[in-house]
């Protein structure tokens, strides 16, 4: 069986934090791995560059079995699993590059909103009762909802079976301990590439 590849994104501090989690996990998950999953640990930029960097790889072809994008929610004290993306800036604070674009749309001639095809049924019956995950339907108007949009546009145009992408904001370890975080973000990941196989879900699973 092929060992189905999967893109984990994650981006630097920006604005005033000094730290991001996504980067924290990415990194750690880049040493680790997870069971059954080759793993490709990517960094973003926090501007426009960095929000087209995996809708350009989708358009070229590089093929995924998946994509998870990680990003930091200073305001959030739990795990937000993003069901849709929007086709709008609202930028509260510059991104890394000084840009602050606070309305207008991402992308022209392009839907308003697009959701994810992730398999919800089966991320849901896998975290099973943990209270420290939700789902959101407003991903917010920074770089994360711009990456996410771009990249759910680019896999809707594929010519190709489409990656299942995915969009999760992480609160701060002193809300969700790490550990917890990775394990949350193993289980999604086999989800999003193990949903015709649901029996792969059980077997071991590396949560560092």
């Amino acid at each position: 069986m092929t060992i189905p590849r999967v893109l984990l994104t994650g981006f630097p501090p920006f604005s005033n934090h000094p730290n991001n989690v996504s980067e924290e996990i990415l990194r750690e998950i880049s040493i680790s791995g997870i069971d059954d999953l080759q793993i490709v640990p990517t960094l973003l930029s926090v501007d426009e560059p960095g929000s087209r960097e995996v809708s350009s790889e989708i358009s070229r072809g590089v093929g995924y079995s998946a994509i998870l994008h990680l990003g930091y929610s200073p305001d959030s004290t739990m795990i937000h699993l993003e069901r849709f993306a929007r086709n709008r800036y609202s930028m509260t604070v510059p991104d890394n590059s000084g840009r602050q674009i606070k309305s207008g749309l991402i992308v022209e001639d392009a839907p308003l909103i697009l959701e994810t095809i992730a398999p919800t049924s089966l991320i849901n019956a896998s975290l099973g009762e943990k209270e420290i995950v939700s789902w959101s339907e407003d991903a917010g108007g920074f770089v994360c909802n711009e990456t996410y949009f771009r990249t759910l546009l680019s896999a809707s145009k594929s010519n190709v079976s489409p990656p299942r992408a995915l969009f999760m904001h992480l609160p701060g370890s002193q809300f969700v301990p790490i550990e917890e975080q990775i394990a949350v973000v193993s289980i999604v990941s086999r989800c999003l590439c193990f949903s015709t196989q649901p029996e792969l879900l059980t077997t071991g699973q590396n949560h560092a």
